[in-house]
């Protein structure tokens, strides 16, 4: 799971600095973590039984208040850079107050651009909520199957929602279809489909099919970006999504067993920090082309929120991606011997001391 984990937050960054291969990309990386998720939380359930005020409550503990904490960091930070005069360096936008900001935020969710990858956590925590009580419904109706009927409507509904530009507050709209993707990843875990499946039929029918929508239905054109509410029809969404997080399964499966597995993991167990770091890790990034190339790479490139085809093409996506990935590893590292910095970065409570989980 930590494999798989780490190849989903890999894509991620490589969508954002303008990947080649984003059509794929965009197919499935953000499923596969509501996937994953609810995967890993039945794994979890069946270790420890909640109950359903107890495990929200966790859940509070777990994302959502690390969620809001990083974002009014960042609020704090573009805060300092106006105040150090330096605000349009790194921000193309006018500035907005701090009180205004942290208002919108709280009315509306309004994340800065360097925290735009938070919107994920409360679309999560909303999924993680919404299939709680779904659960706890059909638990108390004697139907425990009822989740999962649950789970599909809502998602449809959701679903409907967001393409019909219908959007709820606090982007419930995604957290309704979320709930879809993280009610299936509970259900392949609970029935054990990975194991009843035949891989031998499975695994070239998602090869096809995912070269198939990457290469020909979904060419030039995004098949789905959350944010913006670009969905393609749910049935070809589900298909493309699936096909192609199954052949990113199995490459898991298959990297777990070789040398690269304990730096993947590594990787895979450092995924928050990287999510909520890496448009700001990029910033640095920035900083660094410019301090070389400052011929070529100007200061007001420091505006930018990714990378364009001046630093993008040649494979500088993918230099990009892995030196973004490493400065938040080191980030995460840093911040997991602090308590405070490492539940703002890192959503954890422990700390390390002596090369030891304390």
């Amino acid at each position: 799971m930590d494999c798989m984990r780490a190849l989903l937050i890999i894509c991620m960054v490589c969508g954002h600095t303008g990947s080649p291969y984003n059509t794929y990309i965009y197919m499935m990386h953000m499923p596969g973590f509501l996937v994953l998720s609810g995967f890993t939380s039945y794994l979890a359930c069946t270790k420890k039984s909640y109950r359903p005020a107890e495990y929200i409550k966790k859940r509070i503990l777990s994302i959502l208040i690390p969620a809001i904490l990083v974002n009014t960091v960042f609020y704090l930070f573009y805060w300092m850079m106006e105040k150090l005069n330096l605000y349009t360096f790194v921000q193309a936008e006018p500035y907005r107050p701090l009180g205004e900001s942290l208002l919108s935020f709280v009315k509306n969710l309004r994340t800065t651009d360097v925290g735009g990858g938070t919107w994920f956590l409360f679309v999560l925590f909303e999924a993680e909520v919404l299939f709680t009580v779904f659960s706890a419904i059909s638990t108390r109706l004697q139907h425990k199957k009822l989740v999962y009927v649950l789970c599909a409507v809502c998602g449809l509904a959701g679903e409907r929602l967001a393409v019909s530009a219908n959007y709820l507050p606090y982007l419930l709209d995604l957290g309704m279809l979320a709930v879809l993707y993280y009610g299936i990843g509970y259900f392949i875990a609970e029935f054990d489909i990975l194991n009843k499946i035949e891989r031998k039929t499975l695994l070239p029918l998602c090869a096809v099919l995912t070269v198939f929508f990457g290469s020909f239905w979904f060419k030039g054109r995004l098949p789905m970006n959350w944010p913006t509410r670009q969905f393609a029809d749910l049935f070809i969404q589900l298909v493309s999504c699936f096909a192609c997080l199954y052949l990113v399964y199995e490459l898991s499966v298959f990297l777990s067993k070789r040398r690269c597995s304990a730096l993947l993991s590594e990787v895979g167990r450092k995924t928050y920090c990287i999510l909520v770091l890496h448009f700001l890790v990029f910033k640095i990034v920035f900083l660094f082309c410019h301090w070389i190339k400052p011929g070529i790479i100007p200061i007001d490139y420091l505006q930018n929120l990714t990378p364009d085809s001046s630093l993008n093409q040649n494979g500088g996506w993918l230099i990009i991606a892995i030196v973004t990935i490493v400065i938040c590893m080191m980030i995460s590292y840093m911040a997991s011997f602090w308590k405070p910095f490492n539940y703002v970065f890192n959503a954890r409570l422990d700390i390390k001391r002596k090369g030891k989980q304390g």
